[in-house]
């Protein structure tokens, strides 16, 4: 390694290292590469793993001196992905503790952020999710409250995430939404205190049951991320576990009908996706390609062929061959690896909204040398039996939009209710008429509200994890 640093020393700042040699007529050369070294790591593991490394700039256009968060972001391709660019690809800091809303700790509650247009100063929160047992479920905080002030202040969108992500606890005005003369009003109801954010499990199951409806069994799942335990580690079996039961019990009831939710899933392992993949898959998929890997010429021995396995299923597949899955913006890599990977080998219909477009995976790359940072690099692009992936994101086959649907004054159901309007556009589409057996909600009044803000967007640059 420190050969090749060597190498590339005379492309950098030829002056500045002329004064460093000739300072007290000493060799100072190692001086000089110290202030580089991290950054020369970074470049040449980026030279060898990076999916797009040929679209980097050159030594030359670099600065070395950087630090080393800058000096990654700096390198990644501007002109692949379509044109999109690479928004995936990261650096993780470790030193970093400024952090005070992550995986880790957290309030518990997802929300979009509006703005109504008539009051462009202001802002307001609707609440998408809350986790089971969080501050913010102790709290009271419910899928669908309105939140227009935190701790006597107004939001807006220049201080929601000061006061939304600080971390420290807060106090949240609820209110009711109405319009007059198409302006949108909200009247103060209630006041309630969340306590500080806290480390949490984050169980990816959210939601499952069976619903008997029309003669037919309908087994339904939120499925919010590929992890593989309570602390994600890379072996850690228990998800993928408890997945098998949650099929299990499916399998048991005789589920003739599969509605997958991955609405909120912005991906993970990839080894996670191939095991949901395997119980959902028809048994003559068994054997058959999930997906493939395929990383750059250089590392043309890494690419790999995921497949549909029997093995994986431990006997509670489903065998089915048509799958509902309900999408959105959020819906990104490992979950749109499973939608493209098993259209190949049976029908799989979408509602929602068009996903991410997120067709790569990443690898964690370290080393003891710079403890302080993990590289996490695009390194291969996932295609499917059939050589297809989309990186403008999968278009839905029926298109249901849920946060339009949270621009109405009246409630949002909670998830898993046949009334929550996602699930009843697919629960529709299984039946062939609207055979809930609930009535239909009152007519309802769309407020004049722009969305400005998803707090899901936080976790977005998570892309497919491959080991």
């Amino acid at each position: 390694m420190k050969k090749r640093r060597n190498a590339v020393l005379p492309l950098l700042c030829a002056a500045l290292m002329a004064g460093f040699l000739a300072s007290c007529g000493e060799d100072r050369t190692w001086q000089y590469e110290e202030l580089i070294a991290e950054d020369l790591w970074i470049k040449e593991e980026m030279d060898n793993i990076y999916l797009w490394k040929d679209n980097m700039p050159a030594d030359e256009d670099l600065d070395f001196f950087q630090p080393a968060a800058t000096f990654f972001q700096n390198l990644l391709s501007r002109s692949c992905q379509d044109g999109k660019g690479d928004p995936y690809s990261y650096l993780e800091d470790l030193s970093d503790d400024t952090r005070a809303i992550s995986e880790e700790s957290t309030y518990g509650f997802d929300f979009l952020l509006f703005q109504p247009t008539q009051t462009p100063r202001q802002a307001v929160a609707r609440v998408t999710l809350v986790l089971e047992g969080s501050p913010a479920e102790k709290a009271g905080l419910k899928r669908g409250n309105w939140i227009s002030q935190v701790d006597g202040e107004a939001l807006t969108r220049d201080n929601y995430e000061e006061y939304l992500y600080n971390g420290s606890g807060m106090e949240v005005t609820l209110a009711r939404a109405d319009t007059a003369q198409g302006i949108a009003l909200w009247t103060d109801t209630a006041a309630i205190r969340i306590e500080a954010s806290q480390r949490m499990e984050n169980n990816p199951f959210y939601a499952d049951t069976v619903y008997h409806i029309n003669g037919r069994r309908i087994a339904y799942l939120m499925y919010n991320a590929f992890s593989t335990g309570p602390d994600n580690a890379a072996t850690d079996p228990a998800y993928n576990n408890q997945m098998r039961d949650i099929f299990g019990r499916f399998k048991a009831a005789g589920a003739t009908d599969f509605i997958l939710d991955l609405r909120y899933n912005p991906g993970g392992y990839l080894s996670c996706s191939q095991v949901l993949a395997s119980l959902l898959a028809p048994a003559e998929a068994f054997g058959q390609p999930y997906c493939h890997l395929s990383f750059n010429d250089m590392n043309t021995s890494r690419d790999t062929t995921y497949t549909l396995r029997e093995d994986l299923a431990e006997g509670n597949g489903l065998g089915l061959s048509r799958l509902y899955v309900i999408t959105s913006e959020q819906t990104a890599s490992a979950s749109e690896a499973v939608i493209n990977g098993l259209r190949p080998y049976m029908e799989v219909i979408t509602i929602g909204t068009k996903t991410e477009g997120k067709n790569v995976a990443s690898m964690p790359v370290s080393s003891p040398e710079y403890p302080s940072i993990i590289l996490h690099p695009i390194v291969a692009l996932i295609t499917n039996a059939n050589g297809e992936s989309d990186s403008q994101g999968i278009l839905p086959d029926h298109a249901c939009d849920e946060s339009e649907e949270a621009t109405f004054a009246t409630p949002l159901q909670p998830i898993g209710s046949t009334q929550e309007c996602l699930l009843r556009h697919a629960i529709n589409l299984i039946t062939g008429t609207d055979a809930t057996g609930e009535p239909q909600a009152a007519p309802r009044r769309r407020l004049p509200l722009e969305q400005i803000a998803n707090s899901m967007d936080r976790r977005r640059q998570q892309a497919i994890h491959h080991r």
